[in-house]
Protein backbone atom coordinates (compact mmCIF):
# COMPACT_ATOMS: atom_id res chain seq x y z
CA UNK A 1 0.00 0.00 0.00
CA UNK A 2 2.50 2.42 0.86
CA UNK A 3 4.13 1.97 -2.73
CA UNK A 4 1.11 2.44 -4.02
CA UNK A 5 1.76 5.61 -2.46
CA UNK A 6 4.58 6.76 -2.98
CA UNK A 7 4.41 5.77 -6.91
CA UNK A 8 1.16 8.13 -7.00
CA UNK A 9 2.75 11.25 -5.53
CA UNK A 10 5.46 10.68 -7.36
CA UNK A 11 3.77 11.06 -10.27
CA UNK A 12 1.82 14.04 -9.56
CA UNK A 13 4.06 16.56 -10.03
CA UNK A 14 2.21 19.65 -8.85
CA UNK A 15 1.92 22.60 -11.36
CA UNK A 16 2.07 26.24 -10.15
CA UNK A 17 1.47 29.12 -12.06
CA UNK A 18 4.85 30.95 -12.42
CA UNK A 19 5.39 34.08 -10.06
CA UNK A 20 4.46 37.47 -11.78
CA UNK A 21 4.45 36.66 -15.04
CA UNK A 22 3.87 39.01 -17.86
CA UNK A 23 2.69 37.83 -21.57
CA UNK A 24 3.44 41.64 -22.57
CA UNK A 25 7.04 41.48 -20.75
CA UNK A 26 8.39 39.50 -23.62
CA UNK A 27 5.23 39.98 -26.32
CA UNK A 28 4.24 43.89 -26.43
CA UNK A 29 4.72 45.96 -28.90
CA UNK A 30 8.53 45.68 -29.09
CA UNK A 31 9.04 42.06 -28.20
CA UNK A 32 9.24 39.35 -30.09
CA UNK A 33 5.54 37.98 -31.66
CA UNK A 34 4.34 41.84 -30.69
CA UNK A 35 0.49 41.81 -29.98
CA UNK A 36 -0.83 45.53 -29.72
CA UNK A 37 -2.72 45.62 -26.48
CA UNK A 38 -5.23 48.30 -27.30
CA UNK A 39 -6.66 46.04 -30.78
CA UNK A 40 -6.79 43.49 -28.93
CA UNK A 41 -9.27 45.04 -26.05
CA UNK A 42 -11.24 45.91 -29.12
CA UNK A 43 -10.66 42.41 -30.39
CA UNK A 44 -13.95 39.91 -30.51
CA UNK A 45 -11.71 37.85 -27.68
CA UNK A 46 -11.22 40.62 -25.45
CA UNK A 47 -12.73 38.58 -23.02
CA UNK A 48 -10.47 35.65 -23.22
CA UNK A 49 -7.16 35.29 -21.41
CA UNK A 50 -3.98 34.23 -23.13
CA UNK A 51 -3.84 31.27 -21.49
CA UNK A 52 -7.59 29.93 -22.66
CA UNK A 53 -6.31 29.87 -26.28
CA UNK A 54 -2.46 29.10 -25.20
CA UNK A 55 -3.27 26.39 -22.69
CA UNK A 56 -0.55 25.36 -21.05
CA UNK A 57 1.62 28.97 -21.80
CA UNK A 58 2.22 29.49 -18.25
CA UNK A 59 2.45 26.63 -15.93
CA UNK A 60 6.00 25.16 -14.89
CA UNK A 61 7.20 22.74 -12.66
CA UNK A 62 9.14 23.18 -9.76
CA UNK A 63 12.32 24.04 -9.97
CA UNK A 64 12.27 24.93 -13.17
CA UNK A 65 12.75 28.27 -14.33
CA UNK A 66 9.77 29.93 -16.32
CA UNK A 67 11.67 31.52 -19.38
CA UNK A 68 13.62 28.01 -19.98
CA UNK A 69 10.79 25.95 -19.94
CA UNK A 70 8.29 28.19 -21.44
CA UNK A 71 8.96 27.80 -25.96
CA UNK A 72 8.99 23.99 -24.83
CA UNK A 73 5.95 23.67 -23.07
CA UNK A 74 4.00 25.64 -26.13
CA UNK A 75 5.93 23.77 -29.02
CA UNK A 76 3.84 21.97 -31.87
CA UNK A 77 0.73 22.87 -29.72
CA UNK A 78 -1.19 25.44 -31.92
CA UNK A 79 -4.01 27.36 -30.48
CA UNK A 80 -7.62 25.80 -31.49
CA UNK A 81 -10.40 27.43 -32.19
CA UNK A 82 -12.58 24.04 -31.35
CA UNK A 83 -13.20 24.99 -27.73
CA UNK A 84 -15.23 27.46 -28.42
CA UNK A 85 -16.36 27.37 -32.09
CA UNK A 86 -16.47 23.37 -32.09
CA UNK A 87 -19.28 23.07 -34.84
CA UNK A 88 -17.64 25.91 -37.61
CA UNK A 89 -14.25 24.06 -37.17
CA UNK A 90 -16.48 20.37 -37.73
CA UNK A 91 -17.47 22.31 -40.80
CA UNK A 92 -14.34 23.45 -41.79
CA UNK A 93 -12.95 20.25 -41.39
CA UNK A 94 -15.41 18.23 -44.41
CA UNK A 95 -15.60 21.09 -46.67
CA UNK A 96 -13.01 22.21 -49.25
CA UNK A 97 -11.42 24.57 -47.39
CA UNK A 98 -10.17 21.51 -44.87
CA UNK A 99 -6.70 22.57 -45.93
CA UNK A 100 -7.01 26.31 -44.46
CA UNK A 101 -6.61 27.36 -41.09
CA UNK A 102 -8.69 29.65 -39.45
CA UNK A 103 -6.91 32.90 -39.76
CA UNK A 104 -5.87 32.36 -43.71
CA UNK A 105 -9.35 33.91 -43.90
CA UNK A 106 -10.11 36.17 -40.47
CA UNK A 107 -6.54 36.91 -40.12
CA UNK A 108 -4.78 38.42 -36.61
CA UNK A 109 -6.80 36.69 -33.91
CA UNK A 110 -5.31 39.36 -31.74
CA UNK A 111 -7.25 42.14 -33.36
CA UNK A 112 -9.94 40.61 -35.00
CA UNK A 113 -12.85 42.78 -34.42
CA UNK A 114 -16.96 42.24 -35.17
CA UNK A 115 -16.60 44.85 -38.38
CA UNK A 116 -13.90 42.02 -39.71
CA UNK A 117 -15.90 38.91 -39.40
CA UNK A 118 -17.24 37.76 -42.31
CA UNK A 119 -20.69 36.61 -41.48
CA UNK A 120 -21.19 40.53 -40.06
CA UNK A 121 -19.83 42.18 -42.96
CA UNK A 122 -21.15 41.09 -46.64
CA UNK A 123 -19.03 43.51 -48.43
CA UNK A 124 -15.63 42.32 -47.97
CA UNK A 125 -16.64 38.87 -48.82
CA UNK A 126 -15.27 38.99 -52.13
CA UNK A 127 -11.77 40.35 -50.24
CA UNK A 128 -11.35 37.64 -48.20
CA UNK A 129 -12.08 34.98 -51.29
CA UNK A 130 -9.74 37.06 -53.68
CA UNK A 131 -7.02 35.59 -51.53
CA UNK A 132 -7.34 32.41 -53.48
CA UNK A 133 -9.84 32.86 -56.28
CA UNK A 134 -8.58 36.45 -57.83
CA UNK A 135 -9.79 35.41 -61.17
CA UNK A 136 -13.13 34.45 -60.12
CA UNK A 137 -13.46 37.22 -57.70
CA UNK A 138 -12.57 39.68 -60.55
CA UNK A 139 -15.16 38.14 -62.53
CA UNK A 140 -17.77 38.58 -59.89
CA UNK A 141 -16.49 42.39 -59.09
CA UNK A 142 -17.72 43.09 -62.55
CA UNK A 143 -20.75 41.02 -63.09
CA UNK A 144 -24.24 42.39 -61.55
CA UNK A 145 -24.16 41.31 -58.35
CA UNK A 146 -20.66 42.40 -57.85
CA UNK A 147 -21.32 46.13 -59.05
CA UNK A 148 -24.69 46.18 -56.96
CA UNK A 149 -23.45 44.75 -53.68
CA UNK A 150 -19.44 46.72 -53.71
CA UNK A 151 -20.37 49.96 -55.50
CA UNK A 152 -24.24 50.43 -54.32
CA UNK A 153 -23.73 48.62 -51.20
CA UNK A 154 -27.05 46.69 -52.13
CA UNK A 155 -27.59 44.40 -49.46
CA UNK A 156 -29.66 42.11 -51.45
CA UNK A 157 -27.27 41.10 -54.30
CA UNK A 158 -25.51 37.98 -53.73
CA UNK A 159 -22.26 37.63 -52.34
CA UNK A 160 -20.07 34.42 -52.22
CA UNK A 161 -21.90 32.89 -49.36
CA UNK A 162 -24.91 33.87 -50.90
CA UNK A 163 -24.42 30.76 -53.03
CA UNK A 164 -21.62 28.75 -52.07
CA UNK A 165 -23.34 28.68 -48.42
CA UNK A 166 -21.82 28.95 -45.34
CA UNK A 167 -17.71 29.51 -45.67
CA UNK A 168 -17.49 26.82 -42.97
CA UNK A 169 -18.38 24.12 -44.73
CA UNK A 170 -18.16 24.75 -48.37
CA UNK A 171 -18.75 21.40 -50.41
CA UNK A 172 -17.41 20.65 -54.01
CA UNK A 173 -19.89 21.32 -56.82
CA UNK A 174 -20.37 18.03 -57.65
CA UNK A 175 -21.63 17.41 -53.93
CA UNK A 176 -25.21 16.59 -53.73
CA UNK A 177 -25.89 18.60 -51.06
CA UNK A 178 -23.71 21.85 -52.35
CA UNK A 179 -26.38 24.58 -53.14
CA UNK A 180 -24.49 24.80 -56.62
CA UNK A 181 -24.40 20.86 -57.40
CA UNK A 182 -25.99 21.21 -61.20
CA UNK A 183 -29.13 20.00 -59.82
CA UNK A 184 -29.11 22.69 -57.09
CA UNK A 185 -28.06 25.70 -58.96
CA UNK A 186 -32.29 26.41 -59.79
CA UNK A 187 -33.31 26.46 -56.03
CA UNK A 188 -30.33 28.70 -55.16
CA UNK A 189 -31.02 31.22 -57.98
CA UNK A 190 -34.82 31.25 -56.76
CA UNK A 191 -33.64 32.50 -52.87
CA UNK A 192 -33.78 35.93 -54.56
CA UNK A 193 -35.55 35.15 -58.07
CA UNK A 194 -38.18 33.73 -56.65
CA UNK A 195 -38.90 36.04 -53.99
CA UNK A 196 -41.12 38.67 -55.09
CA UNK A 197 -40.78 41.17 -52.24
CA UNK A 198 -37.06 41.20 -53.34
CA UNK A 199 -37.29 41.42 -56.88
CA UNK A 200 -40.16 44.16 -56.40
CA UNK A 201 -37.19 46.30 -54.20
CA UNK A 202 -34.90 46.06 -57.04
CA UNK A 203 -36.81 46.74 -60.33
CA UNK A 204 -37.02 43.04 -61.40
CA UNK A 205 -39.93 40.18 -62.11
CA UNK A 206 -40.17 36.63 -61.02
CA UNK A 207 -40.76 35.49 -64.46
CA UNK A 208 -37.25 34.41 -65.04
CA UNK A 209 -37.56 31.86 -62.06
CA UNK A 210 -41.32 30.71 -63.36
CA UNK A 211 -40.58 30.47 -66.93
CA UNK A 212 -37.44 28.10 -66.25
CA UNK A 213 -39.51 26.08 -64.08
CA UNK A 214 -42.07 25.97 -67.28
CA UNK A 215 -39.60 25.21 -69.72
CA UNK A 216 -37.82 21.91 -70.92
CA UNK A 217 -34.40 22.72 -69.12
CA UNK A 218 -36.19 23.21 -65.62
CA UNK A 219 -38.44 20.26 -66.00
CA UNK A 220 -35.44 18.17 -67.08
CA UNK A 221 -33.36 19.46 -64.26
CA UNK A 222 -36.51 19.21 -61.70
CA UNK A 223 -36.51 15.35 -63.17
CA UNK A 224 -32.55 15.02 -61.82
CA UNK A 225 -31.64 14.63 -66.06
CA UNK A 226 -28.32 16.88 -64.89
CA UNK A 227 -27.18 16.98 -68.59
CA UNK A 228 -29.84 20.00 -69.21
CA UNK A 229 -29.03 23.71 -68.57
CA UNK A 230 -29.30 25.42 -65.63
CA UNK A 231 -29.30 28.74 -64.52
CA UNK A 232 -25.47 28.90 -65.10
CA UNK A 233 -24.72 27.31 -68.46
CA UNK A 234 -26.33 30.39 -69.95
CA UNK A 235 -25.63 33.23 -67.53
CA UNK A 236 -22.26 32.09 -66.13
CA UNK A 237 -21.47 31.19 -62.18
CA UNK A 238 -20.07 34.20 -61.82
CA UNK A 239 -19.53 37.01 -64.62
CA UNK A 240 -23.62 37.61 -65.12
CA UNK A 241 -23.60 40.94 -67.03
CA UNK A 242 -26.99 42.25 -68.19
CA UNK A 243 -28.38 41.08 -71.57
CA UNK A 244 -27.48 44.50 -73.11
CA UNK A 245 -24.24 44.22 -72.91
CA UNK A 246 -21.49 42.99 -75.72
CA UNK A 247 -19.93 40.61 -73.34
CA UNK A 248 -22.97 39.27 -71.86
CA UNK A 249 -23.41 36.09 -72.93
CA UNK A 250 -27.49 35.98 -73.22
CA UNK A 251 -26.69 39.58 -75.35
CA UNK A 252 -28.29 38.42 -78.64
CA UNK A 253 -25.04 38.71 -80.65
CA UNK A 254 -24.04 35.66 -78.55
CA UNK A 255 -26.60 33.29 -77.51
CA UNK A 256 -25.31 31.23 -80.90
CA UNK A 257 -22.18 30.54 -79.20
CA UNK A 258 -23.96 29.97 -76.02
CA UNK A 259 -26.69 28.02 -77.27
CA UNK A 260 -23.83 26.12 -79.56
CA UNK A 261 -22.50 24.54 -76.07
CA UNK A 262 -24.98 21.99 -76.33
CA UNK A 263 -26.79 22.87 -79.07
CA UNK A 264 -24.05 22.05 -82.10
CA UNK A 265 -25.07 23.79 -84.98
CA UNK A 266 -26.54 26.36 -83.58
CA UNK A 267 -27.14 29.74 -85.43
CA UNK A 268 -28.37 33.36 -84.99
CA UNK A 269 -32.11 32.05 -85.50
CA UNK A 270 -31.26 31.03 -81.72
CA UNK A 271 -30.99 34.71 -80.93
CA UNK A 272 -34.41 35.06 -82.92
CA UNK A 273 -36.42 33.37 -80.16
CA UNK A 274 -37.73 35.25 -76.74
CA UNK A 275 -36.25 33.85 -73.59
CA UNK A 276 -37.95 33.24 -70.09
CA UNK A 277 -41.05 33.89 -71.34
CA UNK A 278 -44.43 33.79 -69.45
CA UNK A 279 -47.59 31.60 -69.94
CA UNK A 280 -49.46 34.12 -68.11
CA UNK A 281 -52.38 35.77 -69.95
CA UNK A 282 -52.10 39.19 -68.13
CA UNK A 283 -47.98 39.20 -69.11
CA UNK A 284 -47.36 37.83 -72.23
CA UNK A 285 -51.17 37.39 -74.30
CA UNK A 286 -50.34 35.86 -77.54
CA UNK A 287 -47.99 33.72 -75.39
CA UNK A 288 -50.65 32.53 -73.65
CA UNK A 289 -52.82 32.27 -77.00
CA UNK A 290 -49.98 29.72 -78.69
CA UNK A 291 -49.42 27.94 -75.35
CA UNK A 292 -53.16 27.03 -74.60
CA UNK A 293 -54.07 25.96 -78.76
CA UNK A 294 -51.11 23.54 -78.05
CA UNK A 295 -52.07 22.05 -75.48
CA UNK A 296 -55.52 21.76 -77.10
CA UNK A 297 -53.74 20.59 -80.26
CA UNK A 298 -51.39 17.70 -78.56
CA UNK A 299 -54.39 16.76 -76.51
CA UNK A 300 -56.70 16.42 -79.15
CA UNK A 301 -54.25 14.74 -81.01
CA UNK A 302 -53.43 12.04 -78.14
CA UNK A 303 -57.13 11.12 -77.46
CA UNK A 304 -58.14 11.12 -81.35
CA UNK A 305 -55.12 8.73 -81.47
CA UNK A 306 -56.13 6.76 -78.28
CA UNK A 307 -59.83 6.50 -79.83
CA UNK A 308 -58.37 5.48 -82.99
CA UNK A 309 -56.58 2.49 -81.33
CA UNK A 310 -59.31 1.54 -79.36
CA UNK A 311 -61.97 1.13 -82.45
CA UNK A 312 -58.90 -0.68 -84.48
CA UNK A 313 -58.47 -2.93 -81.71
CA UNK A 314 -61.75 -3.42 -81.20
CA UNK A 315 -62.46 -4.22 -85.07
CA UNK A 316 -59.54 -7.01 -85.05
CA UNK A 317 -61.23 -8.57 -82.07
CA UNK A 318 -64.44 -8.65 -84.03
CA UNK A 319 -63.11 -9.99 -86.82
CA UNK A 320 -61.26 -12.74 -84.71
CA UNK A 321 -64.59 -13.61 -83.74
CA UNK A 322 -66.96 -14.09 -86.86
CA UNK A 323 -63.52 -16.12 -88.00
CA UNK A 324 -64.27 -18.68 -85.04
CA UNK A 325 -67.85 -18.97 -86.03
CA UNK A 326 -67.34 -19.64 -89.41
CA UNK A 327 -64.86 -22.09 -88.81
CA UNK A 328 -67.72 -23.81 -86.33
CA UNK A 329 -70.14 -23.57 -88.62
Amino acid sequence: MKKILALLLFCAVPLVFAEDINCLDCHGKDGDLPIHVDKFKNSVHSDLACTDCHVGADKVKKGEVFEEVHPDNLEGKTPQCTECHEEKVKGLAKSVHSDLSCSDCHGTIHDLTDDALLSQNKFKIHEVCSDCHDEVVEEYVNSVHGKGLIEKKNQDSPSCLDCHGDIHSVLPKDNENSPVFRGNVPQTCDKCHDNEEIMKRNGLRTKQSESYKEDFHGKMIALGLLKAATCADCHTAHNILKSSNPKSTVNKKNVPKTCGKCHKGANENYAKGNFHTSHKYKEDKWQWIYGLFFFFLTTGTMVALIIHMALDANARLREKREKKKENKE
